[in-house]
């Protein structure tokens, strides 16, 4: 009887052994489904936020181009102003010329009055 108990405890111990192994395969197969579904979650994650990187880029790249055709608008208007205020400079600076002749015709005759001519 002694063998009979001998050959049932090791079946058991190779029994236990095979559970074991058993278990650490499904603890390991449930490892990488865990770490397969956190690439996949980091994989959609990073996928989103291309998308989103993409529609920003978009949207700032139509902006940029509104603000340069409006910066070129301005810089339009600004040469025009500027063209404008050259032309009133330079009708004041005439327009000063001719009252300075005016007056120094005006003191001539006065001159030769004071004169006795």
């Amino acid at each position: 009887m002694g063998g009979v108990i001998q050959i049932a405890s090791s079946t058991t111990a190779s029994g236990r052994g095979r559970a074991s192994k058993r278990t650490a395969r499904a603890d390991q197969e449930a490892s990488n489904d865990y770490d397969f579904a956190r690439l996949e979650q980091s994989i959609e994650n990073l996928v989103e936020a291309l998308r989103e990187a993409r529609e920003d880029n978009v949207r700032l790249s139509a902006q940029v181009e509104s603000n340069v055709r409006q910066i070129a608008e301005l810089d339009a208007r600004i040469r025009t102003e500027n063209q404008k205020r050259q032309d009133v400079v330079k009708r004041l600076d005439d327009l000063i010329a001719q009252i300075e002749v005016l007056e120094r015709e005006q003191e001539q005759p006065k001159l030769t009055e004071d004169r006795g001519d």
